[in-house]
């Protein structure tokens, strides 16, 4: 069960620094985001943005597509966070994803970003200590590419 914390609509994609802003004010760390939304539809994009949020170079955040997973360290109110970026695509089943060892990215001061996380809801759930979903949609009936509704939620129950 989630519960809604808001929706925000953007005629451009330069405003997701000021999403991500929106965002990283609203979480609580230690925590997982689930990034779902259409390919090219700015979860990469969205994701360097709260990376610099929490004093993180985002020239340097790249789609871990091959890698499953990049590891970037940041800083909140001046103790270090550990900043996961995971790209599931390609993760076919749970056993694929606890090899990577998964519960290694849930200590300390953690942000988990999970792009295509949702087939693994229930795992990630049960990992953090607090799961977010973020969905990002375009609209089709408007001629602006780059219209975005994106939604935050906090996952209540699994």
């Amino acid at each position: 069960m989630t519960k809604s914390i808001f929706q925000v609509k953007t005629y451009s994609l330069k405003n997701l620094k000021r999403i991500a802003y929106l965002i990283a004010e609203e979480i609580k760390i230690p925590a997982s985001i689930i990034l779902e939304g259409d390919l090219a539809s700015g979860k990469t994009t969205l994701i360097r943005e709260l990376a610099y949020f929490f004093k993180i170079d985002k020239m340097k955040v790249d789609s871990p597509t091959f890698t499953i997973v990049n590891n970037y360290y940041g800083r909140i109110k001046h103790t270090r966070l550990n900043f996961n970026h995971f790209d599931l695509y390609r993760i076919e089943d749970i056993h694929q994803l606890i090899a990577l060892p998964f519960d290694y990215f849930f200590k300390g001061k953690y942000l988990n970003c999970f792009e295509w996380g949702k087939k693994f809801l229930p795992t990630i759930f049960e990992y953090s200590e607090r799961t977010y979903i973020i969905n990002i949609a375009a609209d089709n009936f408007i001629e602006n590419e780059e219209f975005r509704t994106i939604k935050l939620s906090v996952v209540e129950k699994f």
